[in-house]
């Protein structure tokens, strides 16, 4: 015999639940009420717009808009039907909630209701269930099936009729892009709803089930035992990759050398455009692609949250949802690059760059995962990684062509070739310093000093093998005798490049060849020259520069081999007699020798660490300084008075 308080205490539960419940339907039957009026009033409005392009009129008096303002319009009366529909959703499960409460109910109220007695024995709480024989769309009213099917398909119809009007007024791209996007969203949206509707009991059983599987799990399931890495996938989406921000220099920068180098104009709009292109659409998908096949790696990385890859869950549904998103805004990232490309009349430009970009991501995906196989052999690791170094440098050949086309210089030109060969070049030993000191993190320091290399970074041969090449730890590639040991220091927080290391290391071959090819792009930047020789005096000099700055021990002997070069050089273009006399003409002539010597002196002299948190460093040193002219202007008591 059940206790009387349990009884009440359900009771009172099921009544504050139902109240709830039908408090909840009538707040989401007035918004739909709104909305579908907005859709209506929305509908007609930009119909009227519309209706007095020249696109669609033959009037005198009618409005030129862009295409793409035209084909985006039917967007908006399409955003208000999705709401519609996502209200609609919710409402089918709530109409199942509500009946099963209502059955509850009547099992405390078991009298049927004294006025309706004489039609039918209805007792109370039966209100939702009653309502439901006339409206639900397997069982229902007859005549109220077929006027809600009416009202659908006129919806559907209008809004279809009036996109496809719009479309075939269009040009043929449009008329495609309109028909494709907006079919496939009109397709889907169909299905929603159909599922919302002839499919709801469908719907709320899976649902149901998957309620049930889930609601004996943790609220915050995997929280504590996820892999943090130190970002939300909203964040991720937005901006995919925050510690390349120095790749976002490279496209300006070309730009910049090689306009002043011409004498060409600054045409800022088409830079803007082709960054956008590139870098936040292009780019940014192809970043999105590899951490979507790395997820895994990403978020057992010793700095994950440094990195800021692509958030990892634990839970299997979060992470299928991570994905999803991703990938979903990959596409769009590309979809839109094409769209931005077709509408500002950069299409080719963006068709044979995402060509480009996603023909290397390819086979640089390919090559990674063959080196990383169980069944590839020790030398043919060794092979697929030495592969995958000369991919890594076709990135920043195709950032320099970005460049050069932005600043509008004909393909023709031989600044083009000797800059696309400095590039990749210079690609080549930005990447590998990259990823020796990447492959430092991996690593635990013995007490005895011996490093030995972590089972993730054995399955990374292009990043280990190139621990063979550092001078100072020894770095065991046997298994780690003690690996549950705590490591004697951070290997990723030592600077392992800052000694001389071995001279014939990939990153100072790659130096020496964007030395090399730095000569004629420095002369080509700097102008034409009167002495042949010149090209090959200035190359000659930034390979024995490069040479003695891989050659130096320390920081300053590097240095100070940097300036020497640069003298050298400039001495070279003096005696060559290049062809303009300013200040400018010199900056050009050492702009590749400072920029890759720069660089190849900022790595010898960073820790992984160092490099991963340099602009969390900046920020924090910025905040410092801001805090520190503070208090100096206001005073110590003021200071402490408003802190």
């Amino acid at each position: 015999m059940s206790d009387p308080n349990d009884d009440a205490n359900r009771f009172d539960i099921l009544k504050m639940d139902y109240e709830m419940a039908r408090d909840d339907e009538r707040t989401f039957s007035n918004i739909q009420a709104a909305v579908a009026s907005i859709a209506v009033a929305l509908l007609a409005v930009i119909a009227t717009i519309v209706s007095d392009t020249c696109q669609l009129s033959d009037a005198e008096d009618c409005k030129r808009v862009p295409d793409f303002f035209l084909a985006a319009a039917p967007s908006v009366p399409l955003a208000a039907l999705a709401f519609l529909q996502l209200l609609g959703a919710v409402s089918s499960i709530r109409s199942y909630y509500i009946r099963a409460l209502e059955r509850e109910l009547r099992g405390y109220a078991q009298i049927p209701l004294t006025e309706l007695q004489s039609i039918s024995p209805i007792r109370p709480a039966s209100y939702f269930e009653l309502i439901t024989e006339v409206t639900t769309m397997r069982r229902g009213r007859s005549g109220y099936r077929v006027l809600s099917f009416l009202v659908l398909s006129v919806t559907f119809l209008v809004f279809a009729g009036f996109t496809v009007y719009i479309a075939v007024k269009l040009d043929g791209y449009y008329t495609l892009s309109m028909l494709l996007l907006y079919g496939v969203a009109f397709a889907f949206l169909a299905s929603e709803v159909a599922g919302a509707t002839l499919g709801a009991r469908t719907t709320f059983v899976r649902v149901a089930q998957q309620f049930q599987a889930r609601s004996a799990l943790p609220l915050l399931t995997n929280a504590a035992g996820g892999t943090n890495t130190g970002r939300g996938i909203v964040s991720y989406l937005v901006f995919p990759r925050p510690e390349d921000w120095s790749k976002l220099l490279f496209i300006p920068l070309v730009f910049l050398a090689v306009s002043a180098s011409r004498g060409t104009p600054f045409d800022w709009t088409t830079l803007l455009t082709c960054m956008v292109i590139a870098e936040y659409l292009v780019y940014s998908a192809r970043y999105q692609w590899n951490d979507i096949r790395g997820v895994a790696a990403d978020a057992a990385h010793p700095q994950a949250r440094a990195r800021l890859r692509l958030p990892y869950s634990g839970d299997r549904g979060r992470l299928r949802f991570i994905v999803g998103w991703s990938l979903g805004v990959a596409f769009a990232r590309v979809v839109t690059a094409v769209l931005l490309g077709y509408a500002t009349g950069e299409i080719a430009f963006t068709l044979v760059f995402l060509a480009a970009v996603f023909a290397v991501a390819a086979l640089y995906e390919l090559l990674r995962t063959s080196s990383q196989a169980p069944s590839t052999t020790p030398r043919g690791r060794s092979r697929l990684a030495k592969a995958i170094w000369l991919t890594v440098g076709t990135g920043y050949a195709l950032r320099f062509l970005v460049g050069v086309y932005a600043a509008g210089i004909p393909l023709g030109d031989p600044l083009v070739y000797t800059g696309t060969v400095f590039s990749y070049a210079f690609g080549i030993m930005f990447v590998l310093l990259t990823w020796v000191l990447e492959a430092t993190s991996y690593c635990r320091a013995s007490a005895g000093g011996v490093w030995y290399q972590g089972r993730e970074l054995r399955g990374k041969p292009n990043l280990g093998i190139l621990l063979r090449y550092v001078r100072g730890p020894v770095i065991s590639t046997h298994p780690d005798p003690h690996p549950a040991a705590p490591s004697a220091l951070n290997c990723g927080e030592v600077k392992i490049l800052a000694s001389r290391g071995a001279l014939f290391a990939p990153w100072n071959l790659a130096l020496w060849v964007s030395a090399a090819a730095g000569g004629p792009l420095a002369v080509h930047l700097a102008g034409n020259t009167t002495a042949p020789g010149t090209v090959w005096w200035v190359s000659a000099a930034g390979v024995a520069g490069a040479s003695a700055m891989a050659a130096a021990g320390g920081t300053p002997a590097r240095a100070a081999v940097q300036l020497l070069t640069a003298a050298g050089i400039v001495l070279a273009g003096g005696l060559g007699r290049i062809s303009g006399t300013d200040v400018l003409d010199y900056v050009l002539l050492l702009a590749p020798w400072m920029t890759t010597a720069g660089t190849y002196l900022m790595f010898r002299n960073q820790s992984y660490r160092d490099l991963k948190y340099f602009a969390a460093d900046l920020f924090r040193s910025a905040r410092q300084l801001t805090i520190w002219l503070v208090k100096s202007v206001t005073g110590p008591d003021t200071w402490r008075a408003i802190r």
